[in-house]
């Protein structure tokens, strides 16, 4: 069974996998779980001294509108104040690509990460949707206070009650219902007891899943399809046909590739030419039936 796991704004799949290192081995070697690690499409400048490449998912930008003098102040709105998300786009799309690529059950989600958890566990037209999530310090992007997701969709919160974002965390409870876990380290990382409730959430939803002789056989298609994949371009890359070179290389596919001029008595490309149309026009064979006056001309006579 794979998880996709998704990391937090700032940080990296690299990061979070080596935070989850430990958890992801035990859950490997006893369960068979797999964790899958990628990286949001967008990278930020960063203010710290190393330089370190930062990634998001999106980056918020607020636009306060300012009231024109010109303007009734009763037509200016109360609401001043825009929000975006740019790049969140982009982000879906690398997510539902990722997710069609081969089988995988679940999603678990670390601060931004678990809100794009949320968004992808809502998307329509998935062949497989995620069949349960994992959100840690997780925001919603969606208002509201209703349920979103189906009564029975299983869901694992965990939240750190002192980082200020439980009432962020407490909506998108009430989004996706589920068990609660509240952890208090000191460091705001995921501790020993934490690897646990998320290792016994994963193992619950392994246990109660579909038939697993499904989801190998599932995986197994997918390593047939990528090998077979894997050979049609080794195939293709060995003996191209001319159609495809033609696209690649088209200087050396379909036309004359040598001298477009030649000297007399001399090859050359293309359909020969008749021996006729190497003389001035005043000195080629007269065809019965044929003008050589200009069409204009030839219909006025």
């Amino acid at each position: 069974m794979r998880i996709l796991c998704l990391h937090d704004a700032g940080s990296t799949a690299t990061k979070l996998k080596d935070q989850l290192a430990k958890l992801g081995q035990r859950l490997y070697e006893r369960h068979g779980i797999d964790l899958v690690y990628v990286n949001s499409p967008l990278t930020v400048e960063s203010d710290a001294e190393d330089k370190a490449t930062r990634r998001v998912w999106w980056e918020e930008i607020e636009e306060i509108r300012t009231h024109n003098q010109n303007e009734p102040l009763d037509s200016f709105p109360t609401a001043s104040r825009k929000r975006e998300f740019r790049g969140l786009d982009a982000s879906l799309l690398l997510l539902r690509q990722v997710w069609t690529s081969c089988p995988m059950q679940g999603v678990l989600g670390i601060g931004q990460g678990a809100a794009m958890a949320s968004i992808l566990a809502l998307l329509p037209n998935l062949p497989t949707p995620p069949r349960f999530c994992v959100f840690v310090d997780g925001a919603p992007l969606l208002p509201g206070e209703e349920r979103l997701s189906e009564s029975r969709f299983p869901c694992l919160h965990l939240i750190h009650d002192l980082l200020h974002r439980q009432h962020r965390s407490d909506r998108l409870v009430v989004q996706f219902g589920g068990q609660v876990h509240h952890f208090s380290t000191p460091s705001g990382q995921l501790g020993q007891e934490e690897h646990n409730a998320i290792g016994r959430f994963l193992v619950s939803q392994k246990r109660d899943g579909p038939n697993q002789s499904i989801v190998a056989l599932q995986t197994a298609l997918h390593v047939v399809e990528q090998e077979a994949a894997d050979k049609i371009a080794a195939e293709i890359a060995r003996d191209p046909p001319a159609s495809l070179m033609a696209v690649i290389r088209p200087q050396t596919v379909a036309g004359w590739s040598g001298n477009k001029r030649r000297q007399p008595d001399e090859e050359g490309g293309g359909a020969p030419c008749p021996s006729e149309f190497l003389l001035k026009r005043d000195k080629r064979p007269e065809q019965p039936g044929a003008s050589r006056l200009h069409p204009s001309q030839a219909n006025g006579t």
